[in-house]
């Protein structure tokens, strides 16, 4: 990668009371040099940081720091350093439920032992867990490895959790490359492409990266490259099916895009986003929805009034109505596609 990541690492109290603790927490570190930006109960939480590591921590604060690392939007590892195992845990029931809240709250967990790593399986489900031993008291891997193996640890995490890497105006450009990919008449629309074109071609490899990734999970990479050639701009070579992520197949288990094809064409509609509003309350990624959606609302001929109606009656009609609203943002759908009674006038 040609931009150096940016790690923020809190050593908590009791990592800090531990010995070996402590001696696994310098040496790792030294080893991520200039990547590393220690933190300490008194800072403010850097915005710009990739990522945040906390080693050990049953207290208040380092579950609060995940809880902050969340709300902005910068993914968070834990590493319990075997505070966790039963018989390691002779604190209060309470310093239990913070640590069972930060590894439900964290990105993904790293166990430093097989014993740990055992443990956390039987006890926890679709969390990412990964393995990589301690330097300080095993041969088995040298103190070099271990920093690289975190490293690209820390990696596979941001990258599987791209979208806390995207803030809204990459967000916005995203959406811009996917109206043109749906919609090759806005190449007329000047004003519009100048100013997609000029911000996006001073984008870095890194935000390329991010862009691709987010499109890739979203299920709208086609639509994005066909934006791309439209506009007959190159970007750096990556194949993003190489990248290493996390599988998110079991948290997604539920999030499979059916295309709804019986009954008449105002069924489908109704099916159709009646199925996404359900998706989105799942959690589901949405913009291949949005874009599938985009297109029958612009082929199908369907009766608005009776729509309308069928929404109304399975009390869906106003989130249909947000459901709109959104999509006009992000697919760039025109008020001549909205049933009347759904359309909102868009906020300038």
């Amino acid at each position: 990668m040609s931009q150096i990541m940016k790690i923020g690492l809190y050593i908590s109290s009791s990592c800090a009371k531990d010995p070996l603790a402590y001696a696994f927490a310098n040496l790792l570190s030294e080893g991520l040099g200039n990547r590393v930006q220690t933190l300490t109960r008194h800072d403010k939480l850097d915005p710009t940081l990739d990522l945040v590591h906390i080693l050990g921590g049953n207290d208040l604060y380092s579950c609060r720091l995940i809880s902050t690392t969340a709300s902005k939007h910068i993914p968070s590892l834990y590493s319990p350093l075997g505070e966790i195992l039963p018989w390691a845990n002779t604190q209060s029931s309470m310093r239990f439920v913070l640590q069972k809240s930060m590894m439900k709250s964290s990105q993904a967990i790293h166990a430093w032992s097989k014993t740990e790593q055992n443990y956390l399986e039987s006890v926890l489900q679709c969390v990412d867990l990964v393995f990589i031993p301690n330097a300080v008291v095993t041969r088995t891997i040298s103190k070099e490895d271990m920093c690289d193996k975190f490293i690209k640890l820390y990696q596979k995490i941001i990258d599987t959790h791209v979208e806390m890497a995207i803030d809204r105006g990459l967000r916005q450009d995203v959406y811009s490359l996917l109206q043109i990919g749906l919609d090759y008449n806005l190449l007329q629309d000047k004003p519009f492409i100048g100013g997609v074109t000029s911000r996006i071609q001073t984008f870095s490899e890194e935000q390329w990266r991010h862009i691709m990734l987010y499109s890739y999970d979203q299920g709208i990479i086609d639509y994005i490259h066909n934006a791309l050639e439209r506009l007959q701009i190159r970007i750096p070579l990556m194949d993003i099916r190489q990248i290493k992520t996390f599988d998110n197949s079991i948290r997604q288990a539920d999030c499979n895009e059916e295309t709804i094809q019986t009954g008449n064409a105002t069924d489908i509609v109704y099916a159709t986003i009646s199925k996404i509003i359900e998706d989105k309350k799942r959690g589901c990624p949405l913009l291949s929805r949005y874009a599938s959606c985009y297109k029958l609302l612009h082929n199908a001929d369907y009766d608005e009034d009776k729509l309308v109606e069928m929404l109304k009656r399975n009390h869906l009609f106003q989130k249909a109505k947000k459901l709109m609203t959104d999509m006009q943002e992000i697919t760039g759908l025109s008020e001549g596609f909205i049933p009347a009674l759904l359309y909102s006038v868009p906020n300038n």
